[in-house]
């Protein structure tokens, strides 16, 4: 895909036909993905984020990515695979983990910890100072039409979790 020299055309006639701002789409792709040919993905990195794309590298750690290249992407997002985040709360992988954070923020990045199952993992994700989190222990895939429905019934939740963790001199 990321050798397709129409990609930045099609897409630029989604965003007009569905009225979306290029600034509003992550371009998700894996390392394995820019391996193939590394000049060509890099090239088409560089048209993307003309357009005004966000990009991310997906599933850091098990593809090919060469780390003299990485500083040279116009990326905006680091995700660490799962494989890597699961094993944090084991202290398996800390350091490691760790490492990659610190290496995407000092590269201007945000890092997203993918397969988060755990409430135990999720904290030792941001105690790491991972910008997000995903995966099970948030929500399993589900279909757009229950979308809604799940984000309301999450927001009264934290309302409700918010109002019981006020002091009652803070409460209205």
């Amino acid at each position: 895909m990321l050798t397709d020299p129409d990609l930045p055309l099609r897409l630029a006639a989604l965003l007009e036909r569905h009225r979306v701002s290029a600034t509003d789409v992550v371009i998700e792709m894996t390392e394995s993905s820019m391996a193939t040919n590394a000049d060509e993905a890099q090239r088409m990195l560089a048209r993307l984020d003309e357009l005004g794309f966000r990009m991310s590298l997906d599933d850091f750690g098990t593809g090919y990515s060469s780390l003299a290249r990485l500083d040279q992407m116009p990326l905006t997002e680091m995700k660490i695979d799962r494989s890597f985040v699961a094993r944090m709360a084991q202290g398996d992988t800390r350091r490691l983990v760790v490492t990659m954070i610190d290496l995407a923020h000092d590269l201007g990045m945000r890092v997203v910890g993918e397969g988060v199952e755990s409430e135990e993992v999720a904290a030792v994700l941001a105690d790491a100072g991972c910008d997000l989190a995903q995966g099970f222990h948030y929500a399993r895939p589900m279909p757009a039409a229950d979308l809604a429905e799940w984000l309301s019934n999450r927001n009264q939740l934290r309302l409700a979790t918010s109002a019981r963790s006020a002091s009652p001199s803070t409460r209205a």
